[in-house]
């Protein structure tokens, strides 16, 4: 009778242990699963960042872009009133020529 109280304590004892490695092993994996996380956020808020740099610097372009745009239209708008003055000067010369001519 004794052995067997003596053989229940024991395997008492060792559920015991196995329930508290289990329970350790438990929290191991919570921690891990927390550190994961904070990891996660940490590279999520890495990635609004630079997601963030990126579309400041598309703003940037963008307007550099829509600048050089109006230049370039100012210029042609210049190059066309050029055109015209030369085609006109042309006229004038040709009439004048026409002029001596006759």
């Amino acid at each position: 009778k004794a052995q067997q109280i003596s053989d229940k304590i024991k395997r008492l004892q060792l559920q015991q242990q196995a329930q508290i490695m289990s329970t350790t092993d438990s929290e191991q994996q919570l921690q891990d699963a927390a550190k994961n996380l904070d990891d996660m956020r940490a590279q999520i808020a890495s990635l609004e960042a630079a997601n963030k740099a990126q579309k400041e610097e598309l703003q940037t372009v963008a307007a550099a872009r829509d600048e050089a745009q109006k230049a370039a239209e100012l210029a042609e708008a210049k190059l066309e009133e050029q055109l015209v003055a030369v085609q006109e000067l042309r006229q004038a010369k040709e009439e004048g020529d026409r002029g001596l001519s006759t």
